[in-house]
């Protein structure tokens, strides 16, 4: 697979989830944000990995 298409997703995905901490901080009460945070970090990460996996097997036909 394409090492730069692997960094510019990973990149993508690095500020799309520190972007979406960034305003659950600014919109909610603390303790949500934290919350919900980690539930956000974690489906980011889950979503990272099936798009990466898919766009491997894709390459790999």
């Amino acid at each position: 697979m394409d090492v730069s298409l692997i960094n510019d997703l990973n990149r993508f995905f690095d500020v799309f989830n520190a972007r979406t901490e960034e305003s659950l901080r600014r919109n909610l009460p603390s303790e949500s944000a934290n919350i919900a945070s980690m539930a956000v970090s974690d489906e980011v990460k889950l979503l990272r990995e099936s798009i990466l996996a898919r766009l491997e097997d894709h390459l790999n036909r």
